[in-house]
């Protein structure tokens, strides 16, 4: 049975096109995400005035761009993990991969909201509900590309999902805590994201 399954897969369209796709909108989705740090029209007569201001009043902006694009990064090597071991497709998986690219082309607009109002405890849960969809997106895309039996020969399934599910327990936890921690400071409620780069290697000590 597992051989049919295996031979029947393997005339499904490969994941290249998919993967190159994403690798697209993940670049564009990081280059729109500086365009947030906006310089001000000064008058030339008051740019000695106002300039070293502004500088100071960046690192808000700044602490904001950092934050927004290690989520984006986090959530594109996410990306690059799973297409590591998914070899083919279908049209569903191709469907839930497009809502997470649907998902992912809108961070730079929550990134820009929390930018703009940090000090509202509304922007923030728009970031961190949005987090939470695509972290719920990606897990439903390994488990059916795993059910599926769309993985790279010699990948262990149950080896897959156990390192899966510890990343996106991470995750979930990563979010809940910026959550919890926006009723009391909004503004230093990204904290926790500046975590997400590792949560691979939390995730593989935490299953070993």
């Amino acid at each position: 049975m597992q051989t049919s399954n295996t031979k029947s897969n393997s005339l499904l369209p490969s994941s290249r096109r998919l993967e190159a796709l994403s690798d697209c909108v993940y670049s564009i989705a990081m280059t729109l995400l500086v365009l947030n740090v906006k310089l001000p029209n000064i008058p030339a007569a008051k740019v000695a005035y106002i300039l070293p201001e502004f500088i100071l009043g960046l690192t808000s902006r700044l602490h904001d761009y950092l934050v927004s694009f290690l989520v984006l990064g986090s959530l594109w090597l996410v990306s690059h993990q799973q297409f590591h071991y998914i070899r083919h497709v279908n049209r569903t998986l191709l469907w839930i991969n497009l809502l997470i690219l649907m998902f992912i082309t809108l961070i730079p607009f929550s990134a820009s909201l929390v930018g703009e109002y940090s000090n509202q405890q509304i922007s923030v849960l728009f970031f961190d509900g949005h987090l939470l969809v695509l972290n719920l997106l990606f897990l439903i895309n390994r488990y059916y590309a795993i059910n599926h039996k769309f993985l790279e020969t010699g990948i262990d399934p149950a080896w897959r999902k156990r390192i899966g599910n510890a990343e996106s327990l991470i995750n979930f936890g990563l979010i809940s805590w910026s959550i919890v921690w926006s009723f009391f400071s909004p503004q230093w409620s990204q904290l926790p994201f500046f975590m997400m780069p590792f949560t691979p290697i939390f995730a593989k000590k935490l299953v070993s």
